[in-house]
């Protein structure tokens, strides 16, 4: 016998799911591209080819740019930190590949 409307007279076996059914609160979903990871593995990548060549004043800039880029977010707990992070990674790529090409390195 049910008494009322809600659930509270079913037994908790009828409220479980099937065996080997995986609910899912948005069963279309589509996935991502990790674009700021993407960003950091090819800024983290170039910047270090970049170092290996570099001069002394070189290697101080780009690795103060590399610390300054990870610790940002960390540092400043903001949407924002974290923004700018995933930017400065990117054109740190672009910059590292710029540098290389710049230096005569045969990118390949």
């Amino acid at each position: 016998m049910i008494s009322g409307a809600g659930t509270t007279g079913l037994a908790p076996q009828l409220l479980r799911p099937a065996a080997g059914f995986i609910l899912c609160s948005r069963p279309n979903v589509v996935p991502q591209i990790p674009y700021r990871a993407i960003g950091i593995g090819v800024g983290l990548s170039l910047g270090i080819w970049a170092f290996a060549h570099a001069e002394t004043r070189g290697k101080t800039i780009i690795a103060s740019a590399m610390a300054v880029l990870f610790f940002l977010p960390v540092l400043i707990p903001a949407s924002w930190a974290s923004t700018v992070s995933g930017i400065g990674w990117a054109f740190l790529g672009v910059a590292s590949y710029v540098y290389l090409r710049w230096a005569g390195v045969a990118i390949r």
